[in-house]
């Protein structure tokens, strides 16, 4: 990300939410090689448990120091680490579930409440019905927060 001088941006309000895990995931066992070994499945399911994590720590720090409810409706940018673009979809997607998890009876959710009972569970990474309903009921959001500063890895890489 690029931003000039006097840039109307506000990146930390001393807010933040972290997380790592000790996963082989993306590693170099052999460092005679410049290529890193890569399981994809398990650096996905890596990417949106940090998504998930990283967002409920977050989303209590804004609560208790701002003092109202956190959810995608409350920022006007998200941007993510971008190592492909469906990935990025799927984050931001993750993040409404997140929030129709955190608010339940919100109407709003309607269209993904029926994935309400699998929580944040490590089987909701991979199930079809959910990425697929999380997809479509996500679109306005991406369309909204995140496609403008995904430009560069959705047609560069």
């Amino acid at each position: 990300m690029l931003i000039g001088p006097n840039a109307p941006l506000v990146l930390d309000l001393g807010l933040r939410g972290t997380h790592m895990e000790n996963v082989y995931d993306f590693y170099k066992p052999n460092l005679d090689s410049e290529f890193p070994v890569v399981d994809g499945k398990l650096s996905a399911d890596c990417y949106l448990r940090a998504v998930d994590r990283c967002y409920d720590a977050y989303s209590k720090n804004f609560e208790k120091q701002l003092g109202k409810k956190m959810a995608v409706d409350a920022v006007d940018y998200i941007v993510f680490h971008a190592p492909y673009n469906k990935l990025v979809q799927k984050s931001l997607a993750r993040l409404l579930y997140n929030d129709m998890l955190r608010d339940p009876n919100n109407t709003k959710y309607g269209a993904i409440a029926k994935y309400r009972e699998l929580g944040l569970a490590e089987k909701s990474y991979s199930n079809p019905d959910l990425e697929k309903g999380l997809a479509e009921f996500s679109k306005p959001a991406y369309q909204e927060k995140s496609k403008s500063n995904n430009t560069t890895p959705k047609e560069y890489w």
